[in-house]
């Protein structure tokens, strides 16, 4: 009884879904990525693809970031994961997704565990009142800022880390105005009711000791149900990196010098496109050539992209 509901609920939503795209540009900056070698700079560009999209049509929905996609089909309640580069894909039932995200994290080393617990996480958000005009939406600013302090160690720089984020969201008011946003929004209520994307990452937070609440408060503001995310602007604060170049002897440092009182790298993301354009029905099928994993195969290989070691 309780899945047909969530059936004739999805059904429903999905009824008064029109086609939408959204589209992001995303662009990372950072003083030292020149110094990376030439493999680590294209795996943290990887991390964050020059530009993502959204199609929405009827109970269906895609999200492409680059090399990974992900293909949610509300009536069915499942979702395809695509390995775009490697040319594999997953399918996991609403009820598994979370289980398999969860466990397919290795288990965090006990000292490793001790060391996160010693940190202390603090965020703090507020509104600054700031507005701005994107792609013609009226959108209102959230500041939110997280710090990260750690125990004095003898002969060490102090362990201090700041992240200041800025999200300009979309009014409640251009909701009801926009068509596009109108229709994305019915559809990511219900997609939330049945793939909860915080419910996942609290499962995976709660796994690093001293991330907790903290965390979880900015990630739910990047991931409203009831509104849109436009624009984003992340800057990262690590000055005890500086004061470790300074320490190295002369030439043995691998990162090249930077103001500590500087971000140690900035993200930005903004929307550059929103319509309510047809989507093809095409764009939620999985190519032919793609081949099929386990679920649980799918997500090891997948974090092993960016955690070799990883066992």
């Amino acid at each position: 009884m309780k899945r047909l509901l969530l059936f004739l609920l999805a059904a429903a939503a999905g009824s008064l879904c029109a086609d939408v795209t959204v589209r992001y540009k995303s662009e990372i900056k950072s003083p030292f990525m020149q110094a990376m070698p030439g493999e680590m700079q294209a795996q943290l560009q990887s991390m964050m693809p020059s530009s993502t999209s959204t199609r929405v049509k009827g109970n269906k929905g895609i999200s492409e970031m680059g090399w990974m996609s992900a293909i949610m089909d509300l009536s069915a309640h499942q979702i395809v994961l695509l390995n775009n580069t490697g040319k594999k894909y997953a399918i996991s039932a609403d009820d598994q997704y979370t289980k398999s995200v969860t466990q397919s994290v290795p288990e965090v080393p006990e000292a490793a565990r001790a060391a996160l617990a010693s940190l202390k996480t603090k965020t703090e958000t507020k509104v600054t009142g700031r507005t701005a005009t994107i792609q013609g939406i009226e959108a209102e600013e959230r500041e939110i800022v997280t710090t990260i302090d750690g125990p004095t160690m003898p002969g060490m720089p102090p362990i201090s880390i700041r992240m200041v984020m800025q999200v300009w969201m979309a009014k409640a008011s251009e909701v009801d105005r926009v068509p596009a946003l109108k229709e994305l929004a019915a559809y990511t209520s219900a997609n939330y009711s049945t793939f909860n994307p915080m419910g996942t990452l609290q499962k995976m937070l709660a796994m690093l000791p001293g991330a907790g609440d903290s965390m979880t408060s900015l990630i739910a503001e990047m991931t409203r149900k009831d509104s849109m995310m436009m624009r984003m602007h992340i800057e990262m604060f690590m000055p005890m990196l500086a004061e470790l170049a300074k320490m190295a002897p002369a030439g043995a440092s691998p990162l090249p010098e930077f103001d500590a009182n500087a971000p140690l790298f900035q993200i930005n993301q903004e929307v550059t496109e929103l319509s309510t354009a047809p989507v093809t029905d095409s764009v939620f099928q999985v190519p032919a050539d793609y081949e099929k994993q386990p679920i649980d195969e799918f997500m090891k290989s997948l974090l092993a992209k960016f955690v070799p070691a990883a066992k």
